[in-house]
Parts: structure tokens; C-alpha cells; sequence
């Protein structure tokens, strides 16, 4: 999947330090959106030197307590790494667990090929943790969908950016869908799981991004669970 906008592996990483203790809204009576309707994701797709974007996300958890998030990404020229090109994204990330105003930033740095698949991508929280995952199925979103489409999102295999044995910790893997989201617009939905190889689930996070038909962005929310601190975290735009 191009552009998987890929925050799962650092939010909930980053929920699981803290071990203290759907998408927007529409007008009433909305009209559902024609189902014929084609969604055009070409330039939400699109990878290219310069596209950025910024999000800036309030919410509570499941205890009622405030959070704030904020999100930037920025994409830059090719690189060349080992004598092999790729296509860069970095994303830089802060949280904040506004009782105690505790805030862990972090940096993930995304590499992809000239044509658009995901790679691999490392990760750096403040609080020192450091991660690395590589693409082991490449699922690739399409540049058009209509309400109703699904399919699989890009796995990941994920080890200790410091070991040199590459042993996997992690791994991370989806879905997506397109969901009615009425007056012409639509939700794409990306559900994410990131278990141990023992096959327990320790985080799950929903990314919701309601679009228009051109694939314009009109509002992000996160929903994400840490099964660690048992503890849910709903986060929107709007």
C-alpha cells in the first residue's frame, strides 16, 4: 500500500509508556453517499519530494482522561543508501497525556522504492526505544475505490534497530476499507495490529480519514487500544 500513513507502530508505542493510571461528525439528516461514486486517491497516494502534511488531534481515553497529539510529515528527495535509491518520509510525532503534561516525541523515518512501495522504516522515541521494520508483504492501495472495496495493508517484520541478528520482536499488519460516510463523502478506514511472536496482540489502532472524491483529507481519527495498560485513546481532528 502506498502512503499507508503508518502511525500505529509509533502512537502505540508510544501509549505504552504511559502507564498512568469513527470519524467526524456529519449535519442531521444526511444524504448517503452514492455508492457509485468513484474516489480519487492518486494524490493520496502520490510520493513525491516536498508533499507534507500536519495534524493536529485532541480526544480522551477511556477513563475521561485528555490527550493531545500532533503529527507532521514531510517527504523528502531521493536518497541513495547502500547503493540503492529511495524515496524518504519522515514523520515526526509528539503525545501528551495532558493530567501530568507527560509528552514523548518521536521520529519515523520511511523509505520506499521509485515506484512506491514501502521498504522499511525505523523508528526513535525520546524515551530512548528504537525500532526497525522491514516490509515482508506488500499490499498496495489502489487510485481509485468505491464504498464497499477492502483489502490487506502492508505487513511489517520488526527487530531491535541495534541487533545485528535482526531477531523479530514485532510484527504489524491490516486492513482497509471504504465505508458510506453520506453528503459525498466517504470514510477510508485502516485498521492495524501490531502482535509478539507468541501471538498476542498488544496494540490495535483505527485511522479513519474522511475524503471527498478528489481524495482531499477532511478530518482524521485515531482509535487505539493498548492491551499492556488496558487503556483506549480516542483522538480526532474535528
Amino acid at each position: 500500500m502506498k502512503r499507508i500513513y503508518l502511525l500505529i507502530s509509533l502512537f502505540a508505542a508510544i501509549l505504552l509508556l504511559f502507564s498512568c493510571g469513527g470519524g467526524g461528525g456529519d449535519e442531521e439528516e444526511p444524504t448517503p453517499t452514492d455508492p457509485s461514486t468513484v474516489f480519487d486517491l492518486a494524490e493520496f497516494n502520490a510520493i513525491y519530494a516536498g508533499k507534507s502534511y500536519d495534524y493536529y488531534l485532541t480526544g480522551k481515553d477511556n477513563n475521561g482522561e485528555s490527550w493531545t497529539m500532533s503529527i507532521s510529515s514531510l517527504i523528502g528527495a531521493v536518497e541513495n543508501i547502500d547503493g540503492v535509491e529511495y524515496i524518504p518520509e519522515e514523520i515526526l510525532l509528539e503525545t501528551t497525556y495532558d493530567p501530568t503534561n507527560e509528552t514523548v516525541t518521536g521520529t519515523e523515518n520511511h523509505y520506499y522504492s521509485l515506484s512506491g512501495e514501502p521498504v522499511y522504516f525505523n523508528l526513535s522515541l525520546s524515551t530512548g526505544e528504537n525500532m526497525e521494520c522491514v516490509a515482508v508483504t506488500v499490499h498496495m492501495l489502489a487510485d481509485s475505490v468505491l464504498i464497499g472495496d477492502t483489502g490487506d495493508t502492508t505487513s511489517y517484520s520488526c527487530y531491535d534497530f541495534y541487533d545485528l541478528n535482526k531477531t523479530t520482536i514485532k510484527m504489524i499488519s491490516g486492513t482497509w476499507s471504504v465505508e458510506n460516510a453520506n453528503d459525498g463523502y466517504a470514510y477510508l478506514i485502516i485498521n492495524t495490529v501490531t502482535w509478539n511472536l507468541a501471538g498476542y496482540i498488544s496494540d490495535t489502532e483505527i485511522d479513519v480519514f474522511k475524503i471527498d472524491a478528489s481524495g482531499n483529507i477532511i478530518s482524521l481519527s485515531i482509535t487505539t487500544y493498548n492491551a499492556d495498560i488496558d487503556r483506549t485513546v480516542y483522538l480526532s481532528t474535528s
